[in-house]
């Protein structure tokens, strides 16, 4: 067995495990949301959640047409403009149509923007983040809450880093949020809100949060016995340096994961 052939059969296996964890997940959100209400949308850049209960229905990706201003930072706490257009989230900002029919490029920056309508008597919500690329700033209603490297308008002024998290929003936010997130990125092939930003209760936040570390402890546990054992083989047999390639190939799987996810 060859060395690329063993790497072929690691990717399997590491495919194999995220389609397992997918299709389990997706079994429990296909259970829970047998008897619960439509999930609702972004529109415009505008989200209606007046009618969802947080304690009931469980938490809501904001996903949908977000406002999108390209090369421009706006103010934290602006309202929205008429100058931007509409993008979908999640996704990144490539090819993405801007007013003057150009379609926006990999690197650059950008802010988005949603507002959400709230139910009456709201609980404390929490926001998570997963990956934003590459460096970002999240203000809800003005107050900058949670960042991740640093933004800028050009690349010497621009640091990238991922920064997930579970971040807590102010007790008695009111039934109005406006959520402004600035966006930088020159390094990597894509940019912009990719994944999905999850609000909701602070406690089904976190068990979301606790969810997708156990996954990620799984897999890293996984890649990590893979490659013991074939740097185990090899320190029995030198002679054979597959099992070593193979082993470093898996280490450097394990590394990315620990330093990608959250």
């Amino acid at each position: 067995m060859n060395f690329y052939h063993s790497c072929k059969q690691i990717m399997i296996f590491h495919s194999v495990l995220n389609i397992a964890f997918l299709v389990f997940f997706a079994c429990i959100l296909f259970s829970s949301q047998l008897t619960a209400m439509p999930i609702p949308k972004a529109d415009a850049g505008m989200l209606n959640l007046t009618s969802w209960d947080f304690d009931k229905d469980g938490t809501v990706r904001l996903e949908g047409d977000w406002q999108f201003y390209w090369q421009k930072f706006i103010a934290p706490e602006q309202k929205p403009l008429t100058d931007g257009t509409f993008i979908e989230v999640p996704k990144s900002w490539d090819g993405h149509q801007l007013n003057d029919n150009r379609n926006a490029p990999a690197h650059g920056y950008a802010s988005y923007q949603l507002s959400v309508s709230l139910p009456q008597n709201s609980p404390q919500l929490a926001l998570k983040v997963i990956d934003i690329g590459e460096a970002f700033r999240l203000y809800v209603n003005g107050k900058l809450l949670h960042s991740g490297g640093e933004t800028g308008t050009s690349q010497s002024m621009s640091k990238p880093a991922f920064a997930s998290g579970v971040i807590l929003l102010p007790e008695n936010i009111g039934n109005e949020i406006n959520i402004v997130i600035h966006v930088s990125n020159y390094n990597y092939p894509r940019g912009g809100l990719w994944d999905y930003i999850t609000l909701g209760e602070i406690s089904a936040i976190q068990s979301l949060n606790e969810l997708a570390l156990g996954y990620v402890i799984f897999l890293a546990c996984s890649i990590g016995i893979i490659a013991i054992h074939h740097l185990s083989i090899y320190f029995q047999r030198r002679q054979d340096r597959t099992p070593l390639y193979l082993g470093l190939f898996c280490l450097a799987i394990l590394l990315r994961i620990i330093s990608t996810d959250d």
